[in-house]
């Protein structure tokens, strides 16, 4: 754990260094979206959690007795964080979900979504063939790392939403695995610590690029903690929430339970 409390100190100091240089980039750049309050923010500060990500995975290589796992993380990490900024810059914003996306492939059109569920698709597929011990493994680790990216872009909707979501499941791995590497997910604390007030009080967006960064870090870190059952079990969840997002808002069952409405508005500006 200590390994990782020093990785996620790391990922606060650059995230801390980089943060008005990145947000101004972004500003610049004109790389901004209308949120659901129809403010025009900048979005994609995503990308200041997989430089803080990337720089203290790679400070643990040097000390690490097992280089390999972070060398994987890392190969994954960039490329669902590539996808994610592709998606921010040139996202179709009339392709809404999944399945959206994989009607227009089907229909023989790539959007930038398609490409992001292909990208993140052959990830999670490559990440696992160096860690699964079986083909069902193999196609559990893929499936989880998959579905966990997807739900933190279905998250990643309100201020703060996403990475209130990261932070609670990351607590859940933390408390119900007892492999060593389920704190993994700190590497990223660091990172979100600097952002998160600007992110509730809509300053900026973390952007797919961000929630690309905090699912797969969490189906990352879900395959190589959990058990063969325990995947199942969090599978069918991500399965049963990705129906649910198709069928109806997962926004609209937030706002009519009143536990998960309080904590969705913890933080948040008051209309």
């Amino acid at each position: 754990m200590i390994l990782y409390v020093l990785g996620g100190i790391i990922s606060f100091v650059v995230s801390f260094l980089w943060k008005s240089l990145i947000i101004d980039f972004l500003i610049s750049h004109n790389i901004k979206v209308v949120n659901y309050n129809k403010k025009e923010i900048p979005v994609g500060i995503g990308i200041l959690l997989l430089l803080s990500a990337v720089i203290s995975s790679s400070f643990i290589l040097f000390i690490t007795d097992q280089p390999m796992m972070y060398f994987v993380y890392l190969f994954g990490l960039s490329l669902v964080g590539f996808a994610g900024i592709l998606d921010d810059l040139v996202g179709e914003t009339k392709i809404k979900g999944l399945k959206g996306h994989l009607s227009k492939m089907c229909q023989g059109q790539l959007t930038s979504g398609g490409l992001k569920a292909i990208i993140g698709g052959l990830s999670a597929l490559y990440v696992s063939f160096s860690f699964s011990m079986s083909l069902m493994d193999l196609l559990l680790n893929t499936l989880i790392i998959l579905f966990f990216i997807n739900a933190m872009n279905l998250f990643d909707v309100r201020p703060g939403r996403a990475i209130k979501t990261f932070l609670i499941t990351s607590m859940f791995v933390w408390t119900f695995s007892k492999a060593p590497d389920r704190y993994l997910t700190l590497i990223l604390v660091g990172g979100i610590l600097t952002i998160v007030k600007g992110d509730l009080k809509e300053e900026y967006m973390l952007g797919d690029v961000g929630a690309n960064i905090l699912g797969y870090t969490l189906g990352f870190t879900s395959a190589i903690s959990f058990n063969m059952g325990n995947k199942i079990f969090i599978i069918a969840l991500l399965v049963i929430l990705h129906i649910i997002a198709e069928i109806t808002s997962i926004s609209l069952l937030i706002n009519k339970n009143p536990v998960l409405r309080y904590i969705d508005e913890i933080g948040r500006l008051k209309k």
